[in-house]
């Protein structure tokens, strides 16, 4: 796992893969190495386990150790035996140490630019993933695949992913929304988040108003406005309040009752956007 000493300590790594992947036989592929194979695979243009198989073989030969085979059962039934947790738990913990060792000066006035967005990701058709993750419903039988949506947090300045959650592209808590809303706690007080218009919602701002975390997106184009209204700063540029909504189907009454009853809010018209 030499690259990912590159950001993490020997000491980081070695207690990670004793808490996820416990005791393991000294094997051709061990659990780091069995890793950062998979990562040369994702990134690399062929993409084949093969090729990794042939990366690995020609590193060890390089180094005078023993030859290892070229097939790549082995190496697929490593990759099968890694942790979620233990790739969840790096990358989490990459994500930290990049943050922390960037120039103070990459922040924008002092505070932390975090981005916020989502996509959809398809894997192959089989049963066990179509009942976890089924496909769109307007696909015929027998077509297409299964759909996860994924939504993550990424630091701005170095590009990094701190956070991330996945669930069914469609059903009962399956949004974009409801993904993030499970990521609240990877965000900290004087944050500023980047978001597209999807998330331009009243309870978005009034979360990330109650821990000190900062909101700007494009205006939602079902919301109405006019600059002739609220405190005008300037052309295109006002403070308004927006009143509470009704009680969405999802928030139980004891976290409406503790919504504040209005929110007061800046849009500015930017190049022929309107941003909050």
């Amino acid at each position: 796992g030499i690259e990912l000493c590159n950001v993490l300590s020997a000491g980081e790594l070695e207690q990670a893969v004793q808490q996820y992947a416990g005791e393991y036989r000294d094997r051709i592929y061990p659990p780091l190495r069995t890793l950062a194979l998979f990562m040369g695979q994702a990134l690399s243009q062929d993409g084949a386990c093969q090729d990794a198989v042939a990366r690995h073989a020609s590193e060890r030969s390089g180094r005078g150790m023993r030859l290892c085979s070229l097939s790549t059962g082995p190496y697929c039934k490593a990759r099968s035996r890694l942790p979620m947790e233990l790739v969840v738990q790096l990358q989490r913990q990459v994500g930290r140490h990049m943050v922390q060792r960037l120039p103070h000066s990459w922040r924008w006035r002092a505070h932390p630019v975090k981005l916020l967005d989502g996509t959809t990701v398809s894997m192959p058709d089989t049963p066990a993933h179509q009942e976890v993750f089924p496909q769109y419903r307007r696909q015929k039988p027998g077509l297409g695949f299964p759909l996860a949506r994924v939504v993550g947090i990424l630091c701005l300045g170095s590009g990094a992913v701190l956070d991330w959650a996945m669930g069914p592209y469609q059903g009962e808590g399956s949004s974009e929304q409801a993904l993030f809303r499970t990521l609240l706690d990877s965000l900290e007080a004087g944050d500023v988040l980047l978001a597209d218009c999807y998330y331009c919602s009243y309870w978005v701002l009034a979360m990330l108003k109650a821990r000190g975390i900062d909101l700007l997106t494009r205006q939602h184009a079902a919301r109405l406005f006019d600059f002739r209204r609220g405190q005008r700063l300037g052309q295109g540029d006002h403070i308004v309040r927006w009143p509470r909504p009704p009680r969405p189907a999802w928030m139980d009454r004891d976290t409406y009752a503790a919504m504040p009853e209005d929110l007061t809010v800046r849009e500015v018209r930017v190049r022929g956007r309107v941003l909050v």
